[in-house]
């Protein structure tokens, strides 16, 4: 990348953060600034329990019961805290989920392609945990 003058670092920083605050504003979402992570090349789901939310993914394909059973998927927390209106918010194509992993790891935003998602319910007979 070629040498940026002051103000040229300022207006990438400023494009960057206004497109940023579009993405977030696409999706309703009005809880703060935090990292926004693209996850669309992972396959995904949502298991909705009485006090939590866990967010199951693999990037090998398509989710199904064996590979849940069997361990080949990887979990991160869904954020069903009272700081944020909403775990996630789904659009047509895609769908923010606010995730918090416990421990230092601070809050962040990760957008999902609807496409990859494993309706839970199909799976385990389960209710999702995305509201709409």
């Amino acid at each position: 990348m070629p040498k940026l003058t002051r103000d040229e670092e300022s207006e990438l920083i400023d494009s960057f953060l206004n497109k940023e605050t579009a993405v977030l504003a696409l999706f309703g979402y009005d809880g703060g600034l935090c990292p926004l992570i693209d996850y669309r090349n992972l396959y995904w789901t949502i298991e909705s329990k009485t006090d939590r939310a866990v967010l199951i993914y693999s990037n090998e394909g398509p989710l199904s019961k064996e590979m849940i059973a069997d361990g080949e998927v990887k979990r991160l927390d869904v954020d069903v805290s009272s700081v944020v209106a909403q775990s996630a918010y789904a659009k047509t194509n895609f769908t923010l989920v606010c995730l918090n992993d416990e421990g230092d790891s601070p809050r962040r935003l990760g957008i999902f392609d609807n496409e990859k998602r494993s309706e839970f319910d199909r799976l385990y007979g389960n209710e999702i945990g995305v509201r709409q």
